[in-house]
């Protein structure tokens, strides 16, 4: 195969030179019925392969008693080989765009049908896993997954395509471009608009009015470059990741897992050349510049990789499937043609082989030439035979279905397909047709200047169709064929199943382990090195779509959303253009249905509204006083602080001593996390604070919390909510909040106590913030300082870390 460098004419002159040949004709993947229409299709054409030199030799089952089928409601009827074939109306060819169209569709349609039907092989349920999409080109492949996706089911690429080709590529580019340059205000507002970022247009805008958060942009960059100039490649990019929540941005995209994979691949290449010299980023650049310019087919190392090997559809290349095997097999795009356009199908000046002695001859275009139409003629039959033969290879990837799709399509006439089942002979047998490609110029009859002429069509469509029916008459069990198709799925896949969860990178570079551990609120309660949100680890199932219409979604998508609004809009004017723009920019970012604005601008009302009502909380029993109104809306900007980022280090952590402590308050169901303890290893613990805000001399803390509790305000009850923050765990985080905030005070605040200038932590959970219900929705509590000073003990507590 010319694809992977080959070229068959030396196989065929090497095998004319020895004494004694050996072929295989026994087949061990695929089933009787499956290799039986193989065999028609290639076996009753006299040169299958254009070259005689090439023959077919039919192929027997490994085990010819095998009863392995695919079997959909109980039947037994499905056939090895389904022909798919295409027709216009008024027996008009196709258009290459209309087929394309159709087909997209009616494979995902076929595929969602088949997961949906209970189909089993050899008593087994299938699942995507066992279906593969071979196509001809990487686009082909990108398009067929983002129609899937539609549909829910979930699929990977595996393609030819090179890794530095991707948008990735060009993504990661502009990023460390503007590393590299961080005083270049307009590389660098580029790169910020890159989606590993997150970012918006309207985000860029702004930061043109925000000196302040601008300068610490620029700050930041520059200390990526820092860290590339001392450390290498690989450190920069990992603290890029952290500190800019790249995963989580690509993750909300479809195809978010696929752009991390390029992402890393890319890294990891880069990383393995700048082993070879060290830390030197323009040398590095220089590298990554080269290879996105370079066009030469790509070696294995740079080729994409497979983003996950989970339970999903393989959407291969052809070329890519070669020595691979699958269940079921769709090859969709069989019926293109060569091309319909001489001076786009040959690059030239042509290689081609001397007709008697079979060696290779360069020949340059002269139009209008004998020779060059002897050789262009000769240029397309070795394009025809390699087509056919990696048509082939397509045909025989399947263990026990193949789909096959044909048609009158412009283009087709000149398609492998078209010499398989319309061979030179059957073609001279229709007189109405006034030309054929494969009769006239690959077989070598009268030359044309026009070498592409398809045949009538309306006598085409006859015959074509009259062929393929007695091909399905003569093999009734083993080939099907269906005219304009339109399989329709019973249903969508289930939402889930196209949501696969990113699995952990794994490093090949040797970077030394710190003694340093970090943890968080989310560690402590999962157990496991996480960095997420609290709304992250508590998300609540997904409801039905039903209900999404009747009030705000729920879930992890949802929560981050709301936090995201609340961080950004100003709670002193709820209904201000500014915050009805920002709201409706994040609810469409998180692909929530515009219907929910009016929800969420009510929501906004309600939160500016309210008044923040102390209650008992679980660790403070008694109601403190507070000695003025507090109403979120009241709180201007210069007086608070959102998504506050705290870190601070911790040199003891006795966590099981902790437990004990706050058993003793009456927190019984802290002796779950007992199983949980973290090491006792040096900790950094971090994390964000909400909102930290100043009313009447005291500090308060406020934490969002996007729960679904109920739909009624006694839903909401401060016992009800106790009842959450104790199921959740909350306790533990406010507590963790607390203490960070009480040593960054103590750092910032002069004269400085903690019974006199801290308030305590209000938790609001906003679906249930109701004003004329005092209360509903509002959870309050303040750790006595006690408990604070008794926690130190077990929390060796180093200067705080902390920053806006």
């Amino acid at each position: 195969y010319s694809f992977r460098g080959a070229d068959v004419f030396t196989y065929l002159k090497a095998a004319k030179q020895v004494s004694k040949v050996y072929t295989l004709t026994r087949n061990w993947r695929s089933t009787p019925d499956l290799l039986r229409a193989i065999n028609t299709l290639f076996g009753t054409h006299s040169n299958p392969f254009v070259f005689p030199e090439i023959g077919y030799l039919p192929i027997f089952a490994g085990d010819p008693g095998s009863k392995k089928r695919l079997i959909i409601s109980g039947s037994w009827e499905e056939p090895g080989l389904e022909i798919w074939f295409y027709k216009g109306e008024d027996e008009k060819p196709l258009t290459k765009s209309e087929a394309w169209a159709r087909i997209y569709e009616h494979v995902a349609s076929e595929v969602t049908r088949l997961l949906n039907s209970g189909a089993s092989i050899d008593h087994a349920p299938i699942s995507a896993g066992h279906i593969a999409i071979l196509v001809r080109e990487n686009r082909q492949a990108k398009r067929m997954q983002k129609v899937l996706s539609r549909y829910n089911v979930p699929s990977v690429l595996h393609t030819t395509e090179s890794v530095f080709h991707t948008h990735e590529a060009w993504e990661l580019w502009c990023v460390l471009s503007a590393i590299l340059n961080p005083g270049k205000e307009a590389q660098l507002r580029a790169a910020l608009l890159m989606p590993m970022f997150g970012r918006g247009l309207d985000d860029a805008f702004e930061l043109t009015t925000n000196e302040a958060e601008w300068s610490e942009i620029v700050s930041r960059f520059k200390g990526y470059l820092q860290i590339w100039e001392r450390r290498g490649l690989f450190p920069m990019f990992q603290a890029l990741v952290e500190v800019e929540g790249v995963k989580p941005n690509l993750m909300r995209f479809v195809d978010g897992e696929r752009r991390i994979t390029n992402l890393y691949q890319i890294v990891e290449l880069l990383h393995q050349a700048e082993s070879e010299t060290g830390p030197d980023p323009l040398r590095t650049m220089s590298w990554f510049a080269r290879k996105m310019f370079a066009w030469e087919i790509p070696p294995e190392e740079y080729q994409t990789r497979l983003e996950s090997d989970r339970d999903t559809v393989k959407i291969v290349t052809i070329h890519r499937s070669k020595g691979l095997e699958y269940d079921i097999v769709f090859c969709p795009f069989c019926w293109e043609g060569i091309g319909s356009d001489r001076n786009k199908t040959l690059v030239r000046p042509m290689i081609i082989r001397d007709p008697v002695k079979k060696e290779p001859l360069l020949c340059f275009d002269t139009p209008g030439t004998k020779i060059n139409e002897d050789a262009f003629a000769a240029a397309i039959k070795e394009s025809l035979s390699e087509e056919v033969r990696v048509v082939y290879v397509a045909l025989t990837r399947a263990k026990v279905k193949s789909y096959l799709i044909w048609g009158i399509i412009g283009g087709s006439e000149t398609s492998p397909l078209c010499w398989l089942f319309m061979p030179p002979e059957t073609q001279a047998n229709d007189k109405q047709a006034s030309y054929s490609f494969t009769t006239d110029v690959v077989t070598g009859g009268s030359s044309k200047k026009n070498w592409l002429i398809p045949w009538s069509p309306q006598a085409g469509v006859e015959m074509v169709l009259s062929k393929l029916l007695s091909l399905e008459k003569q093999n009734q069990d083993a080939i099907r064929v269906v005219v304009n198709p339109n399989p329709q799925p019973s249903k969508l896949l289930p939402q889930s199943h196209s949501q696969i969860q990113l699995p952990a990178f794994k490093s090949i570079w040797r970077v030394p382990k710190p003694s340093w551990e970090s943890t968080s609120y989310s560690s402590l309660i999962t157990g496991e090195d996480l960095d997420l949100t609290d709304y992250e680890i508590w998300a609540e199932p997904p409801v039905d779509e039903g209900i999404e219409n009747e009030e705000l979604p729920r879930g992890v998508i949802a929560g981050e959303c709301l936090h995201r609004i609340l961080e950004k809009i100003d709670l002193a004017r709820p209904e201000s253009e500014l915050n009805l723009r920002i709201i409706k920019k994040e609810l469409n970012y998180a692909a929530i249905s515009e219907s929910c604005v009016p929800k969420v601008v009510e929501m906004v009302k309600r939160l500016s509204a309210a008044k923040l009502v102390p209650n008992p909380g679980l660790i403070c029993k008694s109601v403190p006083e507070i000695p003025i109104d507090i109403r979120l809306g009241d709180i201007p900007l210069h007086k608070k602080v959102c998504e506050m980022e705290f870190g601070f280090s911790v040199r003891r952590f006795d966590f099981s001593e902790v437990i004990k402590v706050l058993v003793s308050y009456g927190i019984n169901r802290a002796c779950e996390l007992e199983a949980r303890t973290p090491p006792v290893s040096p900790t950094v613990v971090k994390g964000y604070i909400d909102m930290l805000f100043e009313a009447g001399g005291k500090f308060y803390v406020v934490d969002w919390k996007s729960n679904w509790l109920g739909a009624t305000p006694s839903d909401y009850a401060p016992e009800k909510l106790a009842r959450e923050i104790l199921r959740q765990h909350y306790y533990l985080q406010y507590l963790i909040y607390t203490i960070a905030v009480d040593k960054f005070l103590q750092w910032r605040v002069r004269d400085y106590h903690y019974d006199r200038c801290f308030g305590g932590v209000w938790f609001i959970f906003l679906r249930g913030v109701f004003p004329e219900v005092p209360g509903s929705g509002i959870y309050y509590d303040k750790v006595p300082g006690k408990l604070i000073d008794e926690i130190g003990k077990y929390l060796v507590v180093e200067p705080i870390v902390a920053k806006k």
